[in-house]
C-alpha cells in the first residue's frame, strides 16, 4: 500500500511530477456526482478531471445529467476538461421503476432498487463503452452502486482495459461499508457485499482515503495483491486560499463556525449543551461567543439549538458557493469539527480547515486517522465528543483567550504542503499509469 501523504513520497511509486509518465494517459472517469452539481464529494472527482486535464493527459467523463440537481455550485466549472468530453447521462424513470421507488423505503432500497441512479446505468455504460475503445484506463469514483456496476461491466467487455477503483469518503452514499457508519438494512448490505466482491476482484488499482479503510479492504479482500491497494487522502486547493479574503461578519467576541452537514450520528447536541453551560455560568459568555453553521440540513441544527436553549447564540445558513466558505473558514477564530465514529473517515473539508489558519475544535468519536493528521500539523484539539465537560473547559479556555487579545492559533504552523491537491494528482497519475503498463505486459 502506498500514500503520497508519507515521507517516502519520493517513491518510484510517487513521482516528483506528473510529466514524468512516459506518455499523457487516456483516461475514462465514470461517477455519478460531478460539477455544476455542488455538496458532499464533489470536489475530489472534480480535481482528479481537471488537474490531470492540466498535466496533459487526455480525459473523458461519463456522469449524471445535473439538471435536477439538489444544489449548483459555480465555484467548480470546468476549464481543462473541454465540453464535448464531459457526457451526461440523464436518468429516465420507467414506470417500474417508479413503482419500486413507492413500494417502501426500506424495501426498495435493500431489494429493488440499488441507487438513485439505477436506471443511468445503461444509458452510462453505452457511453462510456464507445469512449473505452480510445482509453487506457477507467477510474471509477464511488458514490453509488450503480457507477461501479458501469465500471465492472467495462472490464468484463475489454479485459485489458485498466480499472482503478477510487473509494471517496463515506459522506456521497459509498456503498461500500466499514465498521463505524452503515444503516439498518441488512439485506442492501448482503447484497452491496456480494456485488462489492465482484467489483473489486477484478481491480488493477483500488485508492482509499486513508490507511485504516485501505487496510480494512485489504484484509476483506486478501486474494487481492497488496500493491494494489494505495491511499491518496483528500486535500484543499492552495490557489483558492492564496487568493481569499477572511470573512468575519464583523462579529465580536469568539466567532466560531462550521461548514458542512450536519447529522445526528455526529452528537451535536452534547456540543449545544456545553455551550448552554458555558453561557448560564458566565454573565458575559453569552455575549463574548457565537456559532454560525453553514451547509446542509440547517433545520435539524435550529432544533438542537432550541431544545438546548442557545438559539440565540445559533446562525444557521444554507449551502453556500465553495469559495465563500473557504473565505468564512479564514474569517472564523474556530472551526467545528463534528464527524461520524468511523475511524477512517476523511472528509475533504477537514483539509480545508487544516489551509484555513483557523485553530479547529474536534470531536473525537474513534476517529484515529484524522486525529493522527491534526496532531502532526498542530492546528487545532480532539476533545471526546461525550464529554461535556471538557468540551465546557475548552471553550472556556478558548473565550478568554479572546477576550484577552492572545492569539489563539501559533503563527508558527508546520507545513502541509503534501495535502495539495496538486501534489496528491501526481501519485494519482503514477498509479493510473502503472495499471495500463502492467495490463500491456500481460
Amino acid at each position: 500500500m502506498t500514500d503520497c501523504n508519507s515521507p517516502a513520497a519520493t517513491t518510484p511509486s510517487c513521482p516528483t511530477g506528473v510529466n514524468e509518465a512516459p506518455r499523457p494517459l487516456r483516461i475514462l472517469i465514470v461517477c455519478t456526482t460531478f460539477p455544476p452539481r455542488g455538496g458532499s464529494g464533489i470536489q475530489r472527482v472534480y480535481y482528479q478531471a481537471e488537474l490531470l486535464a492540466a498535466a496533459g493527459h487526455d480525459v473523458w467523463v461519463v456522469t449524471e445529467d445535473a439538471s435536477g440537481s439538489w444544489v449548483t455550485d459555480d465555484s467548480f466549472k470546468p476549464v481543462h476538461v473541454h465540453s464535448d468530453r464531459i457526457k451526461r447521462i440523464p436518468s429516465r424513470l420507467t414506470p417500474l421503476h417508479r413503482a419500486r421507488r413507492r413500494i417502501g423505503k426500506y424495501w426498495a432500497a435493500a431489494r429493488l432498487y440499488p441507487d438513485d441512479h439505477a436506471c443511468w446505468r445503461a444509458g452510462a455504460f453505452q457511453e462510456a463503452a464507445r469512449i473505452a475503445a480510445a482509453v487506457d484506463v477507467v477510474l471509477v469514483s464511488v458514490g453509488s452502486p450503480s457507477a461501479l456496476e458501469v465500471a465492472y461491466r467495462l472490464k468484463q467487455k475489454s479485459p485489458t482495459l485498466s480499472l482503478v477503483i477510487d473509494v471517496r469518503d463515506l459522506w456521497v452514499g459509498n456503498p461500500v461499508r466499514f465498521g463505524g457508519r452503515g444503516r439498518l438494512q441488512p439485506m442492501r448490505a448482503l447484497r452491496d457485499r456480494i456485488n462489492e466482491r465482484r467489483w473489486f476482484s477484478g481491480a488493477d488499482g483500488i485508492i482509499n482515503v486513508s490507511k485504516n479503510h485501505s487496510e480494512v479492504l485489504q484484509d476483506r479482500y486478501s486474494e487481492t495483491p497488496k500493491e494494489r491497494f494505495h491511499v491518496i487522502q483528500n486535500g484543499f486547493d492552495e490557489a483558492r486560499f492564496a487568493n481569499a479574503v477572511p470573512h468575519r461578519n464583523d462579529k465580536s467576541g469568539l466567532l466560531i463556525r462550521y461548514l458542512g452537514f450536519l447529522l445526528p450520528e455526529q452528537r451535536s447536541e452534547v456540543f449545544f449543551n456545553a455551550l448552554k453551560e458555558v453561557a448560564d455560568s458566565d454573565i458575559a459568555g453569552g455575549q463574548d461567543i457565537r456559532c454560525e453553521f453553514y451547509g446542509g440540513n440547517p433545520k435539524f441544527i435550529e432544533r438542537e439549538a432550541r431544545k438546548a436553549g442557545v438559539y440565540d447564540l445559533v446562525e444557521t445558513h444554507g449551502y453556500v458557493e465553495h469559495d465563500k466558505a473557504i473565505s468564512l473558514m479564514m474569517g472564523a477564530d474556530v472551526l467545528l469539527l463534528f464527524w461520524t465514529n468511523d475511524p477512517g473517515c476523511m472528509c475533504g473539508k477537514f483539509y480545508e480547515y487544516l489551509r484555513s489558519g483557523s485553530y479547529i475544535l474536534a470531536f473525537d468519536q474513534n476517529n484515529s486517522d484524522a486525529r493522527e493528521v491534526l496532531e502532526a500539523s498542530s492546528r487545532g484539539e480532539w476533545v471526546p465528543i461525550n464529554n461535556k465537560e471538557a468540551q465546557v473547559a475548552k471553550l472556556r479556555e478558548l473565550i478568554e483567550l479572546r477576550r484577552s487579545g492572545t492569539p489563539i492559533q501559533s503563527d508558527n504552523l508546520p507545513e502541509i504542503t503534501e495535502f495539495s491537491r496538486q501534489s496528491q494528482i501526481e501519485h494519482l497519475a503514477s498509479i493510473l499509469a502503472a495499471t495500463t503498463t502492467a495490463n500491456a505486459l500481460v
